[in-house]
Parts: C-alpha cells; sequence; structure tokens
C-alpha cells in the first residue's frame, strides 16, 4: 500500500489518489440510504406494500440527515486536513454521493408518504 502511495506522489498525482478515496462515510451511508429507499419504494408500487413505503419514507429521511452530515464533514475536511491543499477546491471528498443521497433520499420520502 505504501509503494503505489509513494509512486503517486512522485508522479504529482498525490491529489488524485486523495481523490478517488472517500474519507466520508457519511456520505457513503447516505447514497446507500437512499439507493435502499429508492428500492423499497419501487417494492412497494410492486408488491403493494404499504409497510414498505413507510419503511423507503424513514430510510430516505436517514439518508437525507446522513447527507447533510456528509456536506458539513466535507466542508470541515476543507477547512482542517486539506486547508493548505494546492487544489482544495478539485478534492470531491464525498460531494456528489452526498447530493445523490439527499436527491434520492427526498424522492423516497415524498413517494413513500404520498402513496402511503
Amino acid at each position: 500500500m505504501l509503494m503505489p502511495r509513494l509512486f503517486r506522489f512522485a508522479l504529482g498525482l498525490y491529489a488524485r489518489d486523495v481523490t478517488t478515496h472517500s474519507e466520508n462515510a457519511a456520505a457513503r451511508i447516505s447514497f446507500i440510504a437512499g439507493l435502499l429507499s429508492i428500492a423499497l419504494s419501487v417494492a412497494g408500487f410492486v408488491f403493494l406494500s404499504s409497510s414498505s413505503l413507510v419503511f423507503a419514507a424513514v430510510l430516505g429521511g436517514v439518508a437525507v440527515g446522513f447527507g447533510i452530515s456528509g456536506l458539513i464533514h466535507r466542508a470541515s475536511l476543507l477547512a482542517t486536513k486539506y486547508a493548505g491543499h494546492p487544489n482544495a477546491d478539485s478534492l470531491r471528498l464525498g460531494y456528489k454521493k452526498s447530493y445523490a443521497g439527499i436527491i434520492l433520499g427526498m424522492v423516497g420520502v415524498g413517494t413513500g408518504i404520498y402513496f402511503y
């Protein structure tokens, strides 16, 4: 593990290594919870199960909460750990996963509450 990182650092590609490995666990949880929320919504429509729509709404709320937490954690990482990084604007750190989790969670909450 150390040699590939040293090799990337020697080539000047260390910033790419930081962006590909997300340090933001809340963003991953948000994205996965959002996907599960959508899957439960679809299962609720297919199997006509109102309980899965309720679980989809609850899991969508969890996805939205963790997505907001992921965005806050990203901002704190950019302010502390990567404050002096030359390409701080290009560091993602779970940016897309947080927003995707928030959007998927809102869709899951909306469909779960509306069709329940």
